[in-house]
């Protein structure tokens, strides 16, 4: 359990911290992001938001990041420091070591004020925010609403890659200099798609996976590869006909590294779906009704160690009522390549990563015990 090793101290065991089941507030149209073995949350639309432009409670609600523990299952929630963005609401944000990016959105009153600094970045150990000031800020993206972001390594460099709905227009950001760049976009055509998933595989390349039909699988997937100057593209499922959704981008997805390949697993809307990208096929997965029956909820993926893979899920909307319920999602494989999944709240999730604690904490007493002998 390599997770759960990094944060012992081999001279003694460490006593595990008190239960807690306190759980952000209510909220949708937000991300989560792993950094480490801690889960991030910002923003997100609030009921209690006023529905017109207040700059006051806006700043205040932007300014406190909520960190879920996950080792502990312990959620707490921090002041940070600097000028946080307004754009709360579905922006795009992505983790670079210790710093998380943060592009577009939009604040309570679907509006944005900054609109010459979009993308900001927050320091995880400091808990501090920047403006990320381009050198060249005519050149970049010209949507703030509902893009997708991911970072790549090209040619030994930090670059984000920002792609906007609609038009798909594709950006680099190039964080060395602080450039904006368009590449060349190559091979399949995938300007027609409105609303996506965005989901890094590895340094170079993604899966974007369209998010316009209801039917989950019933959506393109394409799979993206990121070079310095382009950008190709490749459609490895074509959409099938369905009825037109009714939402905007109601599902949320994350990609799954199985032995047998890498799987897509998408859920919202009452569904919970596979993709496996080597075999494109979708396969419908087994998951209570208070997990998938959701939309503008948050997903994100932890790997405890190598044998044990986390989906984290929270909030969300559901028959107009906001939630604020966090979901643990443990995802094993069988020996035919399929994914079963156990479900936990986080009452439970802390009961059983507490015994898995004590587990390691016990072998590690053992083999000191033996080394002493």
């Amino acid at each position: 359990m390599a997770g759960l090793m990094r944060a012992l101290k081999p001279a003694k065991a460490v006593p595990s911290p008190p239960v807690k089941d306190d759980e952000p507030a209510k909220r949708f149209w937000h991300s989560t992001v792993v950094a480490g073995d801690c889960l991030y949350m910002w923003g997100g639309g609030r009921d209690d938001h006023p529905k017109e432009h207040n700059i006051e409670i806006e700043r205040r609600d932007s300014s406190v990041v909520e960190v879920l523990h996950l080792l502990t299952g312990r959620w707490e929630q921090k002041p940070t420091t600097g000028n946080p963005p307004l754009g709360t609401s579905d922006y795009a944000a992505v983790a670079i070591g210790n710093e998380i990016f943060y592009y577009g959105g939009h604040c309570s009153h679907w509006g944005y004020d900054d609109d010459d600094y979009v993308l900001y970045s927050l320091n995880v150990d400091a808990l501090k925010w920047r403006k990320v000031v381009p050198t060249n800020s005519k050149d970049r993206p010209k949507l703030n609403d509902g893009c997708g972001m991911i970072a790549v390594k090209i040619e030994g460099e930090d670059y984000l890659v920002i792609i906007e709905p609609y038009s798909i227009n594709i950006n680099y950001f190039r964080i060395a200099t602080g450039q904006w760049i368009s590449p060349k976009v190559i091979g399949d055509d995938i300007t027609r798609i409105d609303s996506f998933n965005l989901m890094s595989v590895d340094y170079t390349s993604a899966i974007l996976l369209q998010d316009y039909y209801n039917d989950i699988s019933a959506n393109f997937v394409y799979r993206l590869t990121f070079t310095k100057g382009s950008v190709i593209c490749a459609r490895i499922f074509k959409e099938r006909k369905s009825f037109q959704s009714l939402l905007v981008h109601p599902n949320r997805s994350v990609l799954l590294n199985s032995p047998s390949g890498l799987k897509l697993l998408a859920i919202g809307d009452k569904q919970c779906e596979t993709f496996d990208i080597n075999k494109t096929n979708w396969k419908k997965i087994d998951v209570p009704e208070s997990v998938k029956n959701r939309v503008f909820h948050s997903l994100s993926v932890w790997n405890e160690d190598t044998t044990n893979t986390w989906i984290i899920e929270f909030g969300g909307q559901w028959d107009e009522a906001s939630l604020s319920d966090t979901r643990f999602l443990n995802i094993r494989y069988t020996a035919g390549g399929d994914i079963s999944v156990r479900t936990y709240s986080l009452r439970e999730y802390q009961e059983e990563i507490g015994k898995r604690r004590r587990l390691v904490e016990q072998e590690i007493s053992q083999k000191r015990d033996r080394i002493m002998e």
